[in-house]
């Protein structure tokens, strides 16, 4: 996070894109602690403990796929990251596959 606040103060940096990817095997792993019960410990433990709660956010709202869950996890970071350096962004587009916006702050169309 220091990198990216240092990019958006210092550099200017006015925009900063979150995304997400198909075959997410962390977002897989998240599924299946929230599906199946299954445990993962030391650093996989770590990576995949942040992400349960897009799994489940996406799940709410209808759509437990591993392309939901990504939604939810890039949505999720995004407003990490909105919250972490709001002083300093303009604003903060998240995407999927680098075509899916997030937010309405731009609108393009999937690549397939």
């Amino acid at each position: 996070m220091g990198s990216l606040g240092s990019a958006v103060s210092v550099l200017g940096v006015p925009l900063i894109v979150v995304m997400g990817h198909e075959g997410c095997g962390a977002v897989s792993a998240a599924m299946s602690v929230v599906n199946k019960g299954a445990r993962f410990h030391g650093n996989i433990g770590k990576m995949v403990e942040p992400i349960i709660p897009a799994v489940l956010e996406a799940a709410r709202l209808g759509d437990a796929t591993p392309e939901g869950a990504v939604r939810q996890n890039v949505a999720h970071a995004v407003r990490e990251l909105r919250g972490r350096l709001r002083a300093n962004l303009d604003r903060c587009a998240g995407q999927r596959q680098g075509c899916l916006s997030w937010e309405p702050i731009m609108r393009w169309a999937p690549v397939k």
